[in-house]
């Protein structure tokens, strides 16, 4: 397994949600975007990595080295953005939810010889507006990172 950044790992997960039809990737997490933006948003996700964490050893039990790398595991939040009209609020809310799929799919699909994805959950609510769908999908990253 070739060493990997979290930066690039997050990155790859980004360039898929962008590749998705019709998906925007905003320059900043869903969470963290002005009232403005958020009030115009739909079908915006952004990943960013919440926690990393380093395996002490290797899954053939061999102590990690310099020369290999450290094992991590880095979970992933992906948040997300679906406009809901309401005069079209049920189809929307239907929409969403395939849109959610199609997001968890393009995710666990990055999954390379070098990185594996994992989904771990997703939550959903409708925002205080009445005019968002806002959702999370959290993922699980195992991947190596380099030591020196």
């Amino acid at each position: 397994m070739a060493n990997l950044t979290v930066a690039s790992a997050v990155g790859r997960l980004n360039t898929a949600i962008g590749a998705l039809a019709g998906w925007t990737v905003p320059p900043l997490p869903v969470g963290l975007m002005a009232e403005q933006t958020r009030q115009m948003a739909h079908q915006v996700a952004h990943a960013f990595a919440a926690r990393t964490e380093i395996d002490p050893s290797r899954p053939s039990g061999r102590r990690q080295g310099v020369a290999v790398g450290a094992y991590a595991r880095t979970h992933v939040v992906v948040e997300y953005l679906w406009r809901i009209r309401p005069d079209a609020y049920a189809a929307d809310i239907a929409e969403a939810y395939d849109g959610e799929a199609d997001l968890i799919a393009a995710l666990v699909a990055v999954s390379l010889v070098d990185l594996q994805v994992v989904f771990s959950g997703a939550d959903r609510v409708v925002a205080d507006d009445r005019r968002h769908l806002a959702g999370s999908v959290r993922i699980v990253l195992t991947h190596s990172i380099a030591l020196a």
